[in-house]
């Protein structure tokens, strides 16, 4: 799994004004043990979200620059949002979605969307979202509190052990270093359990 962590500088959060609404979030949107935004980083969440949970998070550096966590690396080409006819497709090759593997320029691309763009290109993934199990992970990727959220609608003792190491290593509120591999077997169950946490038939 890919870690992401911040460190904080500072104490000084710039109004960085959320392009989506005037919904307020409730915290900075960091998820323990993967990713921590700069003290300086705005969260903005999207405030016409049409899931019940946020997977991908904006935070904006600047009123011209935000970033996406996770990076939404190629989900473009996933969702079939690339090809001819999309009505998508001309934001998503912009903001180098389309590509599978990002050169230097697209890096700097995506790391640094305008605020309003990156809203956009959340909205639209969340729309298309839907778990599954692809090469016996699962896709996309979910953070460790999502994960944590399906524990509580999975009763299969195939999972017991692993769920109550996530709590113990969130009730620690220290980040160890553990194994995250699921269970074997356990994929499928995780997958229809984040479908139902995030609202999608």
């Amino acid at each position: 799994m890919f870690v992401v962590f911040s460190l904080l500088v500072g104490c000084f959060t710039p109004d960085v004004p959320n392009p989506s609404g005037e919904c307020e979030a409730d915290s900075d949107g960091s998820r323990f043990c993967y990713h921590s935004p700069n003290a300086t980083d705005t969260y903005l969440l999207d405030c016409k979200n049409p899931r019940d949970r946020e997977l991908w998070r904006v935070f904006a550096q600047t009123e011209e620059s935000a970033y996406i966590i996770p990076r939404p690396d190629g989900l473009g080409i996933h969702f079939g949002l690339c090809e001819e006819g999309s009505a998508h497709a001309e934001l998503f090759e912009q903001y180098k979605l389309c590509d599978e593997i990002l050169d230097s320029e697209g890096i700097e691309i995506i790391n640094n969307l305008p605020p309003a763009a990156a809203l956009v290109i959340t909205n639209i993934l969340h729309q298309n979202l839907r778990f599954e199990e692809l090469n016996g992970a699962i896709f996309p990727f979910a953070p460790e509190d999502d994960i944590l959220a399906a524990c509580a609608l999975i009763d299969d003792s195939l999972v017991d052990d692993y769920c109550e190491m996530l709590e113990n290593n969130q009730a620690s509120k220290e980040c160890l270093d553990i194994d995250y591999n699921l269970p074997e077997g356990s994929v499928s169950l995780f997958v229809g359990a984040l479908n139902q946490i995030y609202g999608i038939e």
